[in-house]
């Protein structure tokens, strides 16, 4: 059941702007991360993580080793066994990488200059909801048409829809689990699902042994050199 409220709606740059406030505070964290593939066939990855400022150092032990460095312009993928470095830079904001554990805000760059606006405030599942839809200016993009559901309590992005051409869902990030970090809740099981020309790729990733209220040296995000 759906309950559509009416009032106490925020615009999108509010919201947004306290999605992104939420997203900045969240401290310097390490712990395990599991991402599980089923595209084009089942895989899974295991390794560690590490989360300082816009900085996000994902290091897979199993099933092969691989560092991966990713921040708001900048993606190094760096393979120790073949000393293999690849760098991608100056990404176009469709194109951004997204240096957080929580994936929401980065998707935000997704949907930079839409004509968004604030629909509704429901109740899905016990959570207090913003519900935004944008529509991209730019008719042959990829994406054309967007919907942002958002934790009215938390401002923590709990739901992604992007459409493509003939309003074909294309791309969807949703939020299973979280966790309260410091004063930050911040998701650990979350999905992405993503309309490919094959089919559908499917993302899981699970975050667990979180720790916080420690120091990252910057050399740990100095990776192949």
């Amino acid at each position: 059941m759906i309950l559509i409220l009416t009032i106490g709606l925020l615009s999108p740059d509010s919201i947004f702007t306290l999605v992104q406030k939420r997203g900045s505070v969240i401290p310097a964290l390490k712990g395990r991360i599991e991402v599980i593939v089923e595209y084009p066939r089942l895989e899974s990855l295991v390794g560690r993580f590490y989360l300082k400022d816009n900085r996000l150092l994902i290091r897979f032990q199993s099933p092969y080793g691989q560092d991966i460095l990713i921040t708001d312009s900048l993606l190094i993928v760096y393979n120790p066994d073949r000393r293999e470095k690849i760098v991608r830079e100056d990404l176009s904001p469709s194109g951004q990488f997204i240096p957080y554990l929580d994936a929401g805000p980065g998707i935000l760059a997704w949907s930079k200059d839409w004509n968004l606006r604030t629909i509704s405030r429901d109740s899905i599942l016990g959570y207090d909801l913003y519900v935004l839809e944008g529509e991209n200016p730019d008719t042959g993009g990829s994406h054309t048409r967007t919907i942002f559901w958002v934790d009215a309590d938390v401002f923590l992005i709990r739901r992604v829809e992007f459409y493509g051409q003939d309003t074909v869902l294309n791309f969807i990030y949703l939020v299973d689990e979280t966790e309260e970090i410091g004063e930050t809740m911040i998701p650990t099981r979350y999905q992405m699902r993503i309309l490919t020309r094959f089919g559908v790729a499917v993302f899981h990733y699970k975050l667990s042994e979180i720790k916080t209220g420690l120091e990252l040296p910057d050399s740990l995000f100095r990776i192949g050199d």
